[in-house]
């Protein structure tokens, strides 16, 4: 994925099927490890490369994440977990 530039900042949210064969879930793992906070990673078990998009879990994670990157709507931010959260699903963030 490259060496990310320390000068860039983003807040930078991941959502990726752990069953993608279009892009390997460990290229995007290693993507995230390399990238400062503020960042987040909403894993869905099971699923491939795109058939979660219409999911109310990527919608509601992607949604509250923009209100808080765009706008600094702190109560987006916190519902972020409760977002993503599921029996299918594994979310891991770090925010600032």
């Amino acid at each position: 994925m490259g060496t990310p530039s320390p000068s860039v900042r983003a807040k930078v949210l991941f959502t990726h099927g752990d069953r993608d064969g279009t892009c390997p879930i460990s290229s995007a793992r290693q993507a995230y490890r390399e990238l400062p906070a503020a960042k987040a990673f909403l894993t869905f078990r099971g699923a491939g490369h795109s058939n979660y998009f219409g999911d109310s879990r990527t919608v509601n994670t992607f949604v509250d994440w923009m209100r808080w990157s765009l706008y600094g709507d702190t109560a987006a931010r916190d519902r972020l977990r409760a977002d993503a959260t599921s029996s299918t699903t594994t979310w891991e963030s770090a925010l600032s």
